[in-house]
């Protein structure tokens, strides 16, 4: 009987802690995204005055994207969006050396810039679906 006692005290408990932990990932995804904003805002200001600068990189595009998209998952699935990530690099059937060959691939481009750009799609896409519907981005 007591186990039983504690068994069911502590369900709530393990609930409660997971409550917790969705709604401070939601505050920090929430926080990025204002930051976001905001950043967005003062490149508009840069873009008026023409002192926007672009910083010309050699960068891992793939590792932008996951690392892009990464925060929207708990959005999505809070919002009862299914938010999939489908890149080629993820793909099961190509080879070994293909899955090297593209991880190298390197594009030449401004790495907050361009993650802005594949954030803004992921946060506008999400918006605009209904609950039970599917955002997918591939690559």
């Amino acid at each position: 009987d007591s186990l039983a006692s504690v068994l069911s005290m502590t369900e709530p408990i393990v609930d409660n802690l997971n409550d917790w932990l969705v709604l401070i990932s939601e505050t920090e995804t929430n926080s990025d995204i204002a930051i976001e904003v905001l950043n967005d805002l003062l490149n508009y200001d840069l873009i008026d005055t023409g002192t926007l600068n672009i910083e010309m990189n050699a960068v891992y595009m793939w590792d932008i994207i996951t690392a892009a998209v990464a925060p929207f998952y708990v959005q999505a699935k809070h919002s009862g969006i299914a938010l999939d990530l489908d890149l080629e690099i993820q793909r099961t059937d190509i080879s070994i050396n293909e899955k090297k060959e593209l991880k190298k691939l390197l594009i030449l481009g401004d790495n907050i810039k361009l993650s802005q750009v594949v954030k803004n799609l992921i946060s506008n896409s999400l918006k605009f679906t209904s609950t039970g519907g599917n955002v997918q981005f591939s690559g």
